[in-house]
């Protein structure tokens, strides 16, 4: 039996293993149209921070070659599916043709920039899976010491500790609706809003963003 998952992160990546530790005959096949397995964003701040002194420390469990070596799962990374073929049962992949029996589609999510006017793609960040968006990050922090961060969220709390223990002066928070509102009651937010501003962040709630203006080198 031929199996191709589509998709090297979480999903996929627990997928064939589930595959293999049931049958060790299968044959599966991995793919993913990043350079490296990259890693999970939340841990990225940290390096970013410098609580993590360097990337290779988030590189563990399936995020190592070793761990699909040693279960004898093939993976295809910079390798694009362009084509599925479901009649016939075969995948296009790097332009290679990649008969199966069963396909998995583990596709993970990219994600979303905001079409806010203004936005030319210099200075601007977006975290993922894909570990390069860290990396990008971190090669710029050190030229800078004042940031905005869009978003509320985990990651958005985490990039700005983060920042704040690289000793940035200005750290601003734009949040729209409010800070950790999926997981959070309005009591223990405004709780969190007091820390977040004790800690020297200055949180900007309910902020509409109409546009991007650019100034030389700053925003």
């Amino acid at each position: 039996m031929k199996i191709c998952v589509i998709g090297a992160g979480d999903g996929g990546a627990i997928a064939a293993n589930e595959i293999r530790r049931l049958n060790s005959d299968v044959q599966i096949d991995v793919f993913s149209q990043r350079v490296g397995l990259g890693c999970p964003p939340c841990p990225m701040p940290m390096v970013i921070g410098g609580a993590i002194a360097t990337w290779e420390g988030l590189i563990h469990g399936f995020r190592q070659s070793s761990f699909w070596e040693k279960r004898n799962i093939n993976v295809h990374l910079n390798t694009k599916v362009t084509g599925i073929v479901r009649q016939e049962k075969y995948i296009i992949a790097g332009g290679e043709r990649y008969n199966y029996d069963k396909l998995i589609l583990a596709l993970g999510a990219t994600p979303t920039i905001p079409p806010f006017p203004g936005l030319d793609g210099k200075n601007e960040y977006s975290l993922s899976t894909d570990m390069a968006d860290g990396v990008a990050l971190w090669n710029v922090v050190d030229k800078y010491n004042e940031a905005a961060i869009i978003g509320g969220g985990f990651i958005g709390l985490e990039i700005a500790q983060a920042l704040k223990a690289r000793g940035y002066s200005k750290i601003c928070l734009l949040v729209r609706r409010g800070v950790l509102r999926a997981y959070l009651d309005e009591d223990v937010a405004e709780k969190l809003v007091d820390v977040i501003e004790q800690n020297g962040v200055e949180l900007l709630l309910s902020a509409k963003i109409e546009g991007v203006d650019s100034s030389g080198k700053r925003k």
